[in-house]
């Protein structure tokens, strides 16, 4: 089952934002600062992510943000990462982490 869900990486938890809209949830668990990914490439390379169907899936068991599963929809992620970035801008801003290791630095 773990592979239909996607294996997460520990390395990558510190904090996790999320938000709904409709019927559809997107999860992004990280490490040391928020920040906004510009693409999706990005968003998959710096965290976790989680995009679930919640009238399909109420359980949200079938990670729609996993490239392996047969869902997937880069459209609706990028979608909903856009809107993520932008409530992260208009309610957090920039991080300003106190120290960030070198590895955990956002890559621009």
């Amino acid at each position: 089952m773990l592979n239909e869900v996607g294996l997460p990486n520990l390395e990558k938890r510190s904090y996790s934002v999320a938000f709904s809209m409709a019927d559809t949830s997107l999860y992004v668990t990280s490490g040391w600062v928020i920040t906004t990914a510009l693409s999706v490439e990005r968003l998959q390379a710096d965290n976790d992510t989680g995009l679930y169907d919640l009238l399909l899936d109420p359980e949200e068991m079938d990670n729609l943000a996993n490239p392996a599963n047969p869902k997937y929809s880069e459209e609706l992620l990028t979608t909903m990462n856009q809107k993520l970035n932008a409530l992260i801008e208009a309610e957090i801003g920039e991080d300003k982490a106190l120290f960030t290791p070198q590895e955990y630095a956002p890559q621009m």
